[in-house]
């Protein structure tokens, strides 16, 4: 079966499933749903503390007390519904390939990332994900460590001082893609 995903808002205390509620490899491949991580991060949740929380997950905030958040796109609605609601919402907010700022100074770029421009979004994704999962960033010292739950923002330019990361995110994400495909 494996562990699904909710890309979740700790600051305004929200969450969104994806339409179909995926599997991490599944938010990170499909187009239309790195998009709505980019159009949201962009917008509405700019600046917030975001992390994308698996169902297994027993640390921090559970899949059993998000019922008592808001959850944007709420799963009553059938499957095409909710996805014409994500993408009118994607095209309604836009994204453009942008610098994603961390609140410790590290920023990602889709300039520094090659592939198409929702390439960055597959990395901010994987961080995302695996961040909220490898514990706090002082414990760990690792680049996964340090995203989950930070301020996310997303910039037009980079923040003076701030320092790359995009090339350890896109290594990070090609043996991931690695390790699927076997």
């Amino acid at each position: 079966m494996g562990q699904y995903f909710c890309l979740v808002n700790e600051s305004r205390r929200e969450y969104a499933h994806s339409p179909s509620v995926m599997k991490l490899w599944e938010w990170a491949v499909n187009s239309e749903h790195r998009l709505f991580v980019g159009a949201l991060l962009s917008s509405s949740w700019n600046c917030d503390r975001v992390a994308l929380v698996g169902d297994y997950n027993q640390k921090r905030v559970t899949w059993d007390e998000l019922e008592a958040w808001k959850e944007i796109f709420p799963k009553g609605k059938g499957l095409e519904e909710r996805e014409k609601e994500i993408l009118s919402f994607c095209k309604k907010k836009g994204f453009k390939p942008v610098y994603f700022c961390l609140d410790r100074n590290e920023y990602i770029a889709q300039s520094e990332i090659g592939g198409d421009s929702t390439n960055v979004l597959g990395v901010l994704i994987y961080l995302l994900a695996y961040s909220f999962s490898e514990g706090e960033p002082e414990e760990t010292g690792s680049i996964l460590a340090r995203w989950a739950f930070c301020k996310i923002e997303a910039r037009d330019s980079i923040p003076e001082g701030a320092r790359s990361i995009s090339r350890e995110g896109e290594e990070f994400l090609k043996e991931e893609r690695a390790f699927v495909s076997k």
